[in-house]
């Protein structure tokens, strides 16, 4: 491991002709050099995670010093509160180190070795915190298989010069906005976070006791805590009445908290409602902060976006089309999501082409769990009650009669089994094919009583849309195509495919808390279970995980970015 960080210091950094004349200079670089070559450099007590961007960055210029002035080390002291406001961990950064270095009474140290260990540590915690503003703590390769949003530098973009445009800049708070381009749904998410670490700081809220389901007219004590409860988080408006009764007034208040909370809206307080009127301040806030984190792993991908993307939010089973440069929803639907053993995978895709009329050949994994027990079972009354064919490989179709059923098993089943189109079509009469390995994309579904449950994870991984054939016009946008076009082909009973002039992004995503653009908070269910995981990385210890022009390259010259 020496040997591989001697030759990476020699790539990196320039062979001096002789001494370094300037003596802070010196002493810079005598520190780079022992970061590249050490297995643990530490300054201050603080380990250096971001090697390579320090060392190409005082390589580049000639290890002279980039933190000049005592008003700049103010700058950097500050963007603590930057991190903080995004939902980030301050402490991840070493600027307290920093502080420490830095004389009480004004300017910056006097004394060599100081100065050298002030210069590395404000370095170091301006690379950590941009790259987490940027690209987020923690790396989503590591938490989904399937993810395949990009985590790169925009092409051109060098490192060094960045952090030296960083320095540079009147404002470190102003570049990094700028450098970073934060839209307007994220902008409102970090509003939200802000609202409800007021509501903590003012104390929180208070338990609604359980007991029986409480109804409009019912007159209970707990009424009296229900009425507090949705007065702190704005459910509750209007005169502050100390009452026993649950009016019309309260009822609308718990209608308007069901909503926000992806809970059946019809104002009655029963288990659910009760168990999510009593998760506390701080869960709430935690949601929040994992879905801004959720939210910058994807930032580069929607900056890209100028006109139309469809958006699913597997955790409250929503499709959207938001429409940019500000991100508005101009269309909005439930949908139905995969079940917990069968999670719909987070991905992105672009959306090719329409297809009315589906047919539906079934997935290896259905067809071996789920539809060839019931073959075996039944074949011929399986596939006539479910309008379904058995085909061969190059799609005849197949005597079920003639098979030996008994000696037929996932091992040896060299068939397909495919639905016809119809009403009766798990796909419904339309899907949306964006090409991906998961087999997974949009569609309809016979199932529409299924769309009025509030847990709506009920499919294979695919994503079941309530008003299909609405988001089929807006996402065509042809005017040789609208609803009633698209319907009319249901009548030739055959599929048919229509491309998209231009091809529409999808992203697959996956948060559990969401800010509306007009300011209201939602929250989900975590119905995956993920959030603990990602909040345990979030409050985990820092790690580099630098991001390149290339694929995404780990920093293997930091034990913490192995």
């Amino acid at each position: 491991m020496k040997l591989l960080r001697i030759a990476l210091l020699s790539c990196v950094l320039p062979v001096a002709a002789g001494a370094v004349a300037d003596p802070l200079s010196g002493a810079i670089q005598e520190r780079v050099e022992r970061l590249m070559i050490e297995s643990d450099y530490t300054i201050r007590g603080v380990t250096i995670l971001a090697r390579q961007p320090i060392a190409e960055f005082y390589a580049a210029r000639g290890y002279q010093p980039a933190w000049k002035t005592r008003e700049k080390m103010a700058q950097l002291l500050e963007l603590s509160e930057v991190a903080y406001s995004e939902g980030l961990d301050p402490t991840d950064y070493p600027l307290e180190a920093a502080r420490a270095l830095v004389p009480a009474g004004g300017g910056l140290p006097e004394a060599l070795a100081t100065r050298a260990d002030l210069e590395l540590l404000a370095t170091e915690s301006l690379i950590r915190m941009g790259y987490q503003l940027r690209y987020g703590k923690v790396n989503p390769n590591g938490l989904f298989p399937a993810w395949n949003f990009r985590r790169e530098l925009e092409p051109g973009i060098e490192r060094s010069r960045t952090i030296e445009n960083a320095i540079a800049a009147p404002s470190l708070t102003d570049f990094l906005e700028t450098w970073i381009k934060r839209g307007a749904i994220y902008i409102n998410q970090k509003r939200g976070l802000a609202q409800y670490r007021s509501i903590q700081k003012a104390g929180g809220w208070e338990t609604v006791p359980a007991g029986a389901t409480l109804h409009e007219g019912d007159n209970d004590p707990r009424v009296v805590a229900l009425r507090r409860r949705l007065r702190v988080t704005g459910d509750l408006t209007g005169p502050d009445v100390d009452s026993e009764t649950l009016d019309a007034n309260v009822r609308q208040a718990v209608v308007r908290f069901q909503n926000r909370h992806g809970l059946g809206a019809d104002g009655v307080v029963g288990p659910a409602t009760y168990e999510a009127l009593n998760v506390t301040v701080e869960h709430r806030i935690d949601q929040l902060r994992a879905s801004l984190e959720r939210m910058r792993w994807v930032q580069d991908e929607v900056r890209e976006v100028t006109d139309k993307v469809v958006v699913v939010n597997v955790a409250s089973a929503e499709v959207a089309v938001l429409q940019e440069p500000n991100g508005t929803a101009i269309f909005r639907s439930r949908a139905q999501v995969g079940k917990p053993y069968r999670k719909t995978p987070i991905f992105q895709g672009n959306i090719q082409y329409l297809q009315v009329n589906p047919t539906w050949t079934v997935p290896p994994t259905i067809l071996r769990n789920d539809v060839l027990p019931k073959l075996k079972q039944d074949a011929d009354g399986y596939l006539t009650s479910k309008h379904m064919d058995l085909l061969d490989q190059q799609g005849k179709r197949v005597d079920h009669t003639k098979l030996d059923w008994s000696a037929i098993g996932p091992g040896n089943f060299p068939y397909m089994v495919r639905q016809r189109p119809g009403p009766w079509n798990a796909l419904g009469q339309v899907k949306f094919m964006f090409p991906n390995p998961h087999f997974v994309f949009l569609h309809d579904t016979p199932s529409r009583a299924l769309f009025d449950r509030p847990d709506r994870t009920f499919s294979s991984g695919c994503i079941r849309v309530e008003r299909p054939f609405e988001l089929a016009e807006i996402v065509l946008d042809d005017s040789g195509w609208d609803q009633a076009s698209l319907k009319a082909l249901l009548e030739q009973e055959s599929p048919r495919n229509i491309s998209l002039q231009t091809p529409m992004p999808v992203f697959i995503l996956y948060w559990t808390a969401m800010v509306e653009a007009d300011g209201t908070l939602r929250f989900f269910k975590d119905v995956y279970q993920r959030d603990a995981k990602l909040l345990a990385a979030m409050n985990g210890a820092p790690v580099v995980e630098l991001a390149t022009s290339m694929d995404d390259q780990r920093d293997t010259g930091s034990p913490a970015g192995r």
